[in-house]
């Protein structure tokens, strides 16, 4: 593999449950594929929803994602496994069983790096109390450090990392929203 790719990209298994990730970043190499493959958006719209990484680390996650596809395909199915399985077991929670303003209006939200910042705005231009990973200087940081900063500010984390439904199954009360789950159905995959 060309060694700018293996600079761009790296796995904490403290982090995204050590799924690959642009370097430095929660952002996983398969954020930027659905992005790209899936969505449709072109590199520099990608970029754009997430300033704080490069063009050349978006290439490298796409050459990064095809040079392991069958390895993150299956992480990606795993991982739509675990939703299902969690959601038979759950139910499909709060966000469904109440009026979309009457919820947004009651919880304060903590977007994950995953999400692209137009979503805050658009939150926050509605009324929603929301800080993004970005806001409070946790690009990067381990999965504990933000539910730990959830917790004390009394947030619910909004995210496209389905490995926080791992942690929150720990919890006695979740409060962790898959942004992925609300958005894509698992069929689009």
């Amino acid at each position: 593999m060309d060694a700018n790719v293996t600079n761009h990209i790296d796995s904490d298994p403290n982090r995204c449950g050590g799924k690959p990730c642009i370097a430095g970043t929660r952002i996983r190499v398969w954020d930027i594929y659905v992005a790209h493959e899936i969505r449709g958006e072109a590199p520099e719209q990608i970029v754009a929803d997430y300033p704080h990484i490069t063009l050349s680390q978006v290439h490298a996650a796409l050459s990064y994602y095809w040079d392991h596809k069958a390895e993150i395909d299956a992480q990606m199915k795993e991982a739509d496994r675990f939703v299902d399985e969690l959601k038979a077991k759950t139910g499909s929670g709060p966000l469904h069983k109440n009026s979309p303003a009457r919820t947004l209006a009651m919880l304060r939200f903590h977007l994950d790096e995953h999400v692209p910042h137009g979503v805050a705005w658009g939150l926050r231009s509605k009324g929603v109390d929301v800080t993004t990973t970005t806001d409070v200087g946790l690009v990067g940081a381990d999965d504990e450090d933000h539910i730990e900063f959830a917790r004390t500010e009394d947030r619910v984390i909004f995210t496209n990392d389905d490995d926080f439904l791992r942690h929150a199954s720990l919890m006695p009360v979740s409060r962790i929203v898959t942004r992925r789950n609300l958005v894509m159905p698992t069929s689009a995959r």
